[in-house]
């Protein structure tokens, strides 16, 4: 069975209290430059309904080399930048890839109608 290229990122940052609209401003410009990166399939930013200090960072690449390129890529420096500016409390970044409904029943043994539904 082959794995899927894809792979994902979620970024989850937090802010100071007092900075969460500055800090969504600091990360809008991101939506741009990652979504012309060479591998970027979708990238999106999201802030918390219920956390006004919560921003999510996601990003969907074609495979594991474009998205290591642009985490190593300029355009990151935002986040040394924002610990400077003391707007950000935390950064959680994860990386994922794709899993088949197959890949989860091999893995943990779940039969795959007990998924569908």
């Amino acid at each position: 069975m082959s794995r899927s290229p894809f792979v994902s990122h979620h970024v989850c940052v937090r802010a100071l209290a007092g900075h969460s609209e500055q800090l969504g401003a600091c990360l809008g410009p991101l939506i741009a430059l990652a979504s012309d990166a060479q591998g970027c399939l979708h990238f999106a930013l999201h802030k918390s309904m219920t956390d006004s200090d919560l921003w999510v960072i996601s990003g969907q690449w074609s495979d594991e080399q474009a998205m290591n390129a642009w985490f190593c890529s300029p355009d990151l420096t935002i986040f040394s930048e924002l610990l400077e500016k003391r707007i950000v409390g935390s950064f959680d970044f994860q990386t994922f890839v794709d899993v088949s409904a197959g890949e989860a029943e091999a893995a943990y043994g779940l039969p795959q109608e007990r998924m569908a539904g």
